[in-house]
This record gives C-alpha cells, sequence and structure tokens, in this order.
C-alpha cells in the first residue's frame, strides 16, 4: 500500500508578516480662494484654516448653512447654502449705518465642494461677547421683550433710511431669495 502523506501536495507558505503601519502624513491643506480679507493687522487673531472651521464647535446648523464658534475671536458662517452677497450686504450695511450693530467680516473664503459642483463659502466675522437673545428670551419679561422689539424697529427704520432706487431687491439688483421673501424678479414701487 502506498503511503497518502507522500501523494499530498506540499502546503501553501505562511503568509507573509502584515506591513509595517507607516506614519500616516497629515492630509494636504483644503485649497480655497480669499475673496476679501482685511490686513493681517486689523485683524484680532491669524485667520483660521479651513480644517479648524470645519472641526470647530457649532453653534447652529440649518441644512447647507452651518455656524462655527472659531477660537475666542471668530464665528464663521459656512457651506453650500451660505453665499458671498451675504458678507457683501453686512459690509455695506456697517458702512453705510453704523448706528446698527453688526459684526464685522473680518474675511471670506470660497472653495469647490470635494464630491458636488457646489462652492462653500465661509465668512469670517466678529464674534460679538455677549448671550443669544434666543438663549434669554424664554426669561424675559413682557416689557423686555417690548424693549428689544423696540430696539429692532429702530434698526430697520434706520435701514429704511438709505437711500435707494424704489427698489426693493438684493444690493446687487438681483431678484429676493430668502425663505421669508422670494421673487422672480426684482420689485419696484
Amino acid at each position: 500500500m502506498r503511503d497518502i502523506s507522500s501523494t499530498r501536495s506540499p502546503s501553501p507558505p505562511p503568509p507573509p508578516p502584515p506591513p509595517i503601519p507607516r506614519q500616516r502624513s497629515p492630509s494636504p491643506p483644503q485649497a480655497y480662494k480669499v475673496v476679501f480679507s482685511l490686513a493681517p493687522d486689523a485683524l484680532p487673531d491669524p485667520l483660521p484654516s479651513i480644517e479648524a472651521i470645519e472641526s470647530a464647535p457649532t453653534i447652529t446648523d440649518l441644512f447647507s448653512r452651518h455656524t462655527a464658534l472659531v477660537d475666542s475671536s471668530y464665528v464663521v458662517k459656512f457651506g453650500t447654502g451660505v453665499y458671498r452677497l451675504e458678507a457683501e450686504t453686512m459690509r455695506f450695511v456697517r458702512q453705510a449705518r453704523p448706528d446698527i450693530r453688526i459684526p464685522q467680516v473680518h474675511a471670506m473664503y470660497e472653495r469647490r465642494h470635494p464630491e458636488y459642483p457646489n462652492i462653500i463659502t465661509n465668512i469670517i466675522m466678529e464674534k460679538i461677547k455677549g448671550e443669544t437673545l434666543q438663549s434669554k428670551w424664554r426669561n424675559l419679561n413682557k416689557d423686555e421683550k417690548l424693549g428689544f422689539a423696540q430696539q429692532l424697529r429702530s434698526c430697520l427704520d434706520s435701514l429704511r433710511t438709505i437711500p435707494h432706487e424704489g427698489l426693493f431687491a438684493r444690493l446687487n439688483k438681483t431678484a429676493l431669495q430668502d425663505c421669508m421673501f422670494t421673487s422672480t424678479e426684482p420689485y419696484y414701487r
């Protein structure tokens, strides 16, 4: 009788040892275009990177619009639902009506979304110290709430004194596109 062990094929060699883990190199910084920026000496701190913005704690998330608290100096609104015109409007109102307290826009970045054809806009603005009205509203009495309403009325009255051409539109004279005001063309009075 024949020995069975001699008819078997040789056993496969043992698997190679696992590769030695490599140090992972940091991902390259995301490319972006600086649309606007104040001079470095006019900034409270160096401007944040895209990575710092996107890893910062968010204050609000609304669909494709996010607001993050970056360091102690900046609040950044960013996303595909944030538009250049918002920063331009904030800058315009700050210049036209300094009596209205609006955060100063320090810089604006734009970049392509990595997966979609959309533009991601980052508006880097001044962090105004204090508490939000949203966090305080529930605990305010009627007179305090009325006081805030009067302040808002005063701001709106001030905005209405900005010279205009009888046009109810965005700053760039295009149709309004907002969840409260929508139109397909500018409105003239």
